[in-house]
């Protein structure tokens, strides 16, 4: 459905693939790969619909996926790249259900890219740290054991070391 008038949907940024520095063959694994996988044709094929009768099928002309191994009542979802996301022109010859490309139709015209946090390894080494004061929080605030002000004041109390010493750390 369309955003709330004066709302946008978050679009997180894509996961991105890279190849060690310490890779002996860093232009086999982009050519074998990463560019094998958006090839617009069998290399991306496989990474989107996987093998040809494990994955799908093709009978009189028509490709379909096969049943979930770990679901059976839902089709095979799909191997590493969706389909109704590529960065190519894929012709899928498996056919996307209509509601999802509608709805990414939607997304895409109604959406905003939410930008990267700066790389920092004191965040990288915080966040699991500020993740567990929030669910505590969040969590005291949800049964009752604290009010709304108490839990951002606990939060805020909780994690000032944390959130000092990364702002230090981006601020230098």
């Amino acid at each position: 459905m369309p955003t709330i008038k004066e709302t946008k949907y978050i679009e997180r940024a894509p996961i991105a693939l890279g190849i060690t520095s310490k890779a002996k063959n860093p232009e086999g694994i982009f050519k074998y790969l990463i560019e094998y996988m958006h090839d617009g044709g069998e290399g991306e094929m496989i990474f989107t619909n996987g093998i040809k009768d494990i994955n799908y099928t093709v009978k009189d002309g028509v490709t379909a996926k096969v049943p979930s191994k770990l679901d059976p009542k839902i089709q095979f979802p799909k191997i590493y790249e969706a389909a109704e996301l590529s960065l190519t022109k894929f012709k899928n010859p498996v056919v996307v259900d209509e509601r999802i490309t509608n709805s990414l139709e939607i997304f895409t015209k109604d959406s905003v890219l939410e930008p990267l946090l700066p790389a920092s390894e004191v965040l990288s080494k915080a966040i699991p740290d500020l993740l567990a004061i929030k669910t505590e929080v969040i969590s005291n605030v949800l049964v009752g054991t604290l009010s709304v002000d108490d839990g951002l004041a606990k939060y805020n109390k909780d994690s000032k070391s944390l959130v000092d010493s990364i702002l230090a750390d981006l601020n230098k």
